[in-house]
């Protein structure tokens, strides 16, 4: 078995005997392939019809003769200057009608009829004059669709696009006004033309947002898709991927692709996050969840990124490698001359030469091929532990307030380090993820639970899973509004209990408990006992009055208006549990507790690790 390590290199900038003195080094350090074309448009068509990949192409052979393949990139993410002078449609455009400026990257609408065509026709020639070139490894579809520095498009096109989406899943204006209960703010429509697009944080009508952010994520989606289909015309069997996908449902667009690529820069965290090993498991769980069975890549991340203080280098290669990446991409292989990223950490230096960094990545190559030759396979890692990640759920949570996005992002690190404390790591899996090989799963703030998501819940805890949900899980329809029927919805039997009033509370946004008498007469507090363990805690942003129903109370609130209330219930369903605790968020050590409860529910015994 052999982890393929390569790095981002692009010839545009050099002449042939730059590309060829790193070509040899490269081959010295045992690097596989390269990713070379990922922002070159202007290089590749200078003028409006008129292709040049004769560069591109002496770069791939030069490479390729030293025994390292090449990932060929798509440049749609960086229109050239004259396209956008000719084709102005083709940038996004914000509310007040501005265009970006030209200079950046990710300036163009993903929905722009124009522009998508000018992008079929650069990948339709690139993909034919490498169809039979034996070096192209793989493909990567744009870079890093999602993570524009312009804000959300509003141009005429996304409007027209948006009112067709909403029409044909309406059918009429009647049907979305009941849908979206618009009346509220004097919001109702009368013609289609009034329908617009929300920003992704719009504080008007919740339902008009969240269908916005569902229109853009199939946008999004649509937009790599029919790059990659072009593609798979033209080279038929080729792997085709994209990377560090944002703002969008990455189960959507990975779905139908070969690799979910993952970008990870440790050092562009927090300070002191750098050594969280927590956040660094989620940050490698997120994409190796993504295409279940299929081994993710790293197509970015940097070579010693907590330098000076220490070389971590070989500490992210074998992390990445234990979640089961097997291709894995160093950003850069030396600092480009100009631009935004010419400041970097970087294998070689802007002039080519190799150093330190470059003679450590020679070594920890040396020493993978050593240890891994061993092994002609190595199975995907495997965990009976997961956490549901649904992005709809995360968009229906946040509203139109990027506040409550936040919490949820802090809500869902809350139970993935909760699960990872129980001494293994945790897979972050999508609703139509095969759940049979787990035992326990963790379902964060489920705000709607459809009726298929509901039967899975049951059929999982029936054959013996264990689930936790927790919140205002099941209290909201489809469409973001409050749902008319009992909640939780569809699983209020399953958890053996009735939400009944449910209320956002006043309370720090951060739960932190602090065992003193100033804090149990200031902030609210539950308490409990979880297999024989007394235990206390406090919560935020939302609860309410919960009704068991036939399950168990095993915490209860210990004051405020709701004190006496159950607060964390258990129920029996078939071989397995539902256990459900009444916050949005809860103390990080309230979490651990109640995770471990339900791995020991699960039959899993939490291991301790230093």
């Amino acid at each position: 078995m052999k982890i393929g390590v390569g790095t981002s290199y692009y010839p545009e900038n050099w002449n042939r005997e730059r590309i060829i003195r790193d070509a040899d080094l490269m081959k010295k350090a045992g690097l596989s392939f390269v990713r070379m074309g990922e922002f070159a448009w202007s290089h590749f068509e200078p003028a409006d019809g008129e292709y040049h990949f004769e560069w591109l192409e002496e770069a791939v052979q030069i490479f390729g003769e030293r025994g390292i393949n090449s990932v060929l990139c798509t440049p749609s993410s960086a229109a050239p200057v004259w396209m956008c002078r000719k084709y102005p449609s083709i940038l996004r455009q914000g509310r007040n009608g501005e265009r970006p400026y030209f200079g950046h990257r990710d300036h163009t609408c993903y929905s722009s009829v124009k522009y998508r065509e000018l992008v079929a026709a650069v990948t339709e020639k690139l993909a034919e004059h490498f169809q039979n070139n034996p070096y192209v490894a793989a493909w990567q579809i744009d870079n890093e669709p999602g993570a524009s520095r312009f804000s959300q498009c509003f141009c005429p096109d996304c409007q027209k696009k948006f009112r067709q989406y909403l029409k044909e899943k309406y059918r009429s204006l009647e049907a979305l006004n009941n849908a979206w209960r618009t009346p509220f703010w004097s919001g109702e429509f009368f013609e289609w033309d009034d329908v617009e697009l929300s920003d992704l944080f719009d504080r008007t009508m919740s339902s008009k947002t969240l269908e916005s952010r569902r229109f853009r994520s199939r946008e999004q989606a649509d937009f790599v898709l029919f790059q990659a289909e072009i593609i798979r015309r033209k080279m038929p069997g080729v792997p085709i991927g994209t990377n560090n996908y944002g703002i969008a449902d990455r189960y959507e667009v990975f779905s139908k692709l070969d690799f979910a690529a993952n970008d990870c820069y440790p050092n562009y965290r927090p300070e002191g996050a750098m050594m969280d090993p927590v956040r660094h498991k989620m940050l490698c769980a997120l994409y190796s969840g993504l295409k279940p069975g299929v081994s993710p890549w790293i197509l970015e991340t940097p070579p010693n990124p907590a330098f000076p203080m220490k070389d971590l280098t070989k500490f992210f290669f074998w992390l990445y490698a234990g979640f089961g990446y097997d291709r894995i991409f160093y950003f850069p292989w030396g600092n480009a001359p100009a631009g935004d990223e010419k400041i970097h950490l970087s294998v070689v230096d802007a002039f080519g030469k190799p150093g330190y960094q470059y003679s450590e990545m020679c070594k920890m190559i040396s020493e993978a091929d050593d240890v891994l030759k061993e092994f002609s396979l190595l199975p995907l890692p495997r965990s009976q532990y997961a956490v549901l990640r649904d992005h709809d759920a995360e968009w229906m949570f946040s509203g139109s307030d990027s506040k409550r996005m936040e919490q949820y992002y802090k809500g869902f690190y809350c139970s993935y380090s909760s699960l990872c404390k129980t001494g293994d790591f945790a897979e972050i899996i999508s609703k139509t993820a095969d759940w049979s090989t787990y035992k326990l799963l963790v379902v964060p703030v489920q705000n709607n639970i459809s009726k298929a998501l509901a039967d899975k819940l049951r059929l999982f805890v029936e054959s013996g899973g264990v689930v936790v949900m927790n919140g205002s899980s099941g209290c909201f329809d489809e469409y973001g509004n409050y749902a008319d029927s009992t909640a939780p919805e569809h699983v209020s039997e399953l958890f053996g209990i009735e939400i009944g009033e449910n209320r956002p509370c006043t309370s720090s946004l951060e739960p932190v408990f602090d065992d003193t008498p100033e804090f149990y007469r200031n902030r609210p507090v539950v308490k409990g006992s979880l297999n024989g363990k007394n235990v206390t805690g406090t919560f935020s942003l939302w609860t309410g009055y919960i009704y068991p129903t036939t399950a168990e109370t095993v915490m209860t609130f210990a004051n405020s208006q709701l004190e006496g209330h159950p607060f964390c219930t258990v129920n029996r369903f078939g071989k397995g549990f539902a256990i459900y605790y009444a916050a949005d968020r809860i103390d990080q050590h309230l979490c651990d507790e109640i995770i471990r409860f339900a791995a020991e529910k699960a039959g899993l015994t939490p291991v301790s690790y230093p």
